[in-house]
């Protein structure tokens, strides 16, 4: 059904004029603050730095900030080097946000840095853990608690687990950082899944016409007596790169009769 309008024309024309003044209005309001910001930093350009504080920092000293930033106090203001002193501390660990504010008179100016520091990690937790006890998957992390939750070493925490568990024959393990209680509780829990245990128990070779199988089987022997498990890749690439006999080259091999043991 089409809805007709109760408005005459001219109560259209002038609803017309209301929306393009409104519209009108707006643009210049835009325009004039644009206007504004842009004239407020040219009016500060060059005015002399009084003195320049450091506010919301707790565990990073202020004297470690302010030896980061190129502006000093005495120097005149410059808008570029006040604004690559923010990318600087932004990129300082620890820091996770960081804001600038003016204060003082036109003819001395007080920079006020407002920093805002990640989390720290109180406590970490483990869970799904049963190969390896906490203490040694503790020893693994590449932070400890105290330390800032740098979003980095939290994902390389991760990777370092699951190698740790893939060296033992997991090579299926699964491993999630859980930080939903970290800005709450300063708690990170590392979620672990291991998986089936992988472990040789058969190797043969096929495609060895001018090697025997023990010879073959005497370049990986010693190193399964040490670790008593390896996967099909990484022995793959041990046959790839053995070095050369007397009667000639490895051309590829294969590997059968490997078994999963959960």
């Amino acid at each position: 059904m089409k809805r007709l309008s109760r408005l005459g024309p001219q109560r259209h024309l002038g609803f017309n004029c209301a929306v393009v003044l409104l519209g009108c209005l707006l643009t210049a309001w835009l325009i004039t603050n644009l206007a504004t910001a842009q004239t407020s930093a040219l009016d500060l350009q060059g005015r002399t730095i009084a003195e320049i504080q450091v506010q919301g920092n707790s565990r990073i000293t202020t004297s470690t900030i302010l030896a980061k930033i190129n502006s000093k106090p005495g120097q005149p203001y410059q808008h570029q080097t006040v604004n690559q002193d923010i990318k600087i501390l932004q990129q300082l660990r620890g820091i996770f946000n960081v804001s600038l504010s003016i204060d003082g008179s036109p003819e001395k100016l007080i920079l006020i840095f407002q920093v805002c520091e990640e989390s720290v990690v109180q406590c970490i937790g483990f869970v799904g853990n049963r190969r390896f006890p906490d203490d040694e998957l503790h020893k693994l992390l590449p932070f400890k608690t105290g330390d800032f939750a740098d979003t980095y070493l939290v994902d390389r925490g991760s990777q370092v687990l699951l190698d740790h568990y893939s060296k033992a024959g997991y090579d299926r393990v699964q491993v999630d950082a859980d930080t939903s209680l970290l800005f709450s509780q300063a708690k990170l829990v590392y979620r672990i899944v291991e998986g089936p245990r992988i472990r040789i128990r058969k190797i043969t070779f096929e495609g060895n016409t001018q090697i025997s199988s023990g010879q073959l089987r005497s370049q990986i022997a010693t190193k399964l007596s040490k670790q008593q498990m390896e996967t099909s890749d990484i022995l793959r690439q041990r046959l790839r790169t053995s070095q050369p006999t007397s009667k000639g080259q490895v051309i590829g091999a294969t590997q059968k009769g490997m078994e999963e043991l959960q």
